[in-house]
């Protein structure tokens, strides 16, 4: 697997699951979403960040190098970060559209 330091993944959320993810992250209010539109947080001890558009529903995941020691295959990092998500926010892999899930990266 090609190794990259950080990269991102991009989950497409259910709406009904909007007040979870909200509740579990801080407004950004200095993105271009405007005040409510976009939230962020960190995972408390593992190297994953959290950015949530409330406009689209979309949650971004982004993963450091760290996080991805160990993992041989694509699957197994998207496996990784759907536990991660749906531990965080208490939701479930049914609320995930994984059919629509991006994963882009910086080397």
């Amino acid at each position: 697997m090609k190794e990259i330091d950080t990269f991102d993944v991009l989950f497409p959320m259910r709406y009904d699951v909007k007040e979870l993810i909200k509740k579990n992250l801080f407004p950004d209010d200095t993105t271009r979403y405007g005040i409510g539109g976009a939230y962020i947080g960190h995972h408390p001890y593992l190297p994953v960040s959290f950015f949530y558009i409330c406009r689209g529903y979309y949650l971004q995941v982004t993963v450091e190098h760290e996080f991805t020691a160990g993992i041989t295959s694509a699957d197994e990092v998207i496996n990784k970060i759907l536990q991660v998500v749906t531990d965080f926010f208490k939701i479930s892999i049914d609320d995930i559209s994984l059919y629509a899930t991006v994963i882009y990266g910086e080397d």
